[in-house]
């Protein structure tokens, strides 16, 4: 079967079997003559479960462990329930917000220090809102899969949210300020800067910038 039969059948689009493809979650037999994709009834099967895997919010890195068999299937799904759960509540949380804010007539003349204070108050009384941290928590999702995947012993640590996202502000900070520091301590003794070292550390920011900014669109997607 080839890649559009493939995703007429299955309700996707060519790109996001390609997706799948380059995430490492299929491996479709390709024809010598022509280099065509040739997908077997197994590599549908394969597709249909990321399909349902994928309706139940889990992350590509999970999926292909699952598909590979490295992580238990039971304590996987345990997990992404209390995921859910939690966010069901966080959801719950913003709809009320939504319902009340909706009573509002003009939303020039909304008291948003009120709201906020009703926010703050339902949070210290357990309540749960989304908290702004979209970007540390793709940071960290980031170090996770391009960094340290594989690694037993700093993988470890970022496979927990909470020493991941302190790793990740230190690694940052390390990586930012140790160079600028040492600019200005090259500046104040009015040495010359090492431009081949900054040239280096230009390069390496700048790849590591560009991978996480696609990394960012293709989890979106």
């Amino acid at each position: 079967m080839r890649i559009g039969e493939a995703a007429k059948e299955l309700g996707l689009t060519v790109s996001n079997i390609r997706f799948y493809e380059k995430k490492g979650l299929l491996t479709p037999f390709r024809e010598q003559e022509n280099q065509y994709r040739d997908y077997t009834p197994e590599d549908i099967r394969r597709l249909k479960q990321i399909i349902l895997y994928r309706k139940l919010d889990l992350p590509i890195e999970t999926i292909h462990n699952l598909l590979e068999n490295e992580t238990d299937f039971a304590q996987t799904l345990e997990e992404q329930e209390k995921k859910l759960c939690a966010q069901m509540e966080i959801l719950q949380g913003s709809l009320t917000l939504c319902r009340k804010l909706a009573q509002e007539e003009n939303p020039e003349k909304i008291d948003v220090d009120l709201y906020l204070k009703y926010v703050k108050e339902e949070e210290a009384v357990g309540g749960r809102f989304p908290q702004l941290e979209e970007l540390l928590d793709d940071m960290v999702a980031f170090s996770r899969i391009g960094l340290f995947r594989g690694d037993l012993i700093i993988g470890g640590f970022f496979r927990n949210p909470w020493t991941a996202r302190i790793l990740v502000i230190l690694l940052t900070g390390i990586v930012v300020i140790v160079p600028l520091a040492e600019i200005v301590v090259i500046l104040y003794e009015k040495n010359d800067i090492p431009w081949k070292f900054m040239l280096l550390w230009i390069i390496i920011w700048l790849s590591a910038l560009t991978a996480f900014i696609r990394y960012r669109r293709e989890t979106k997607k």
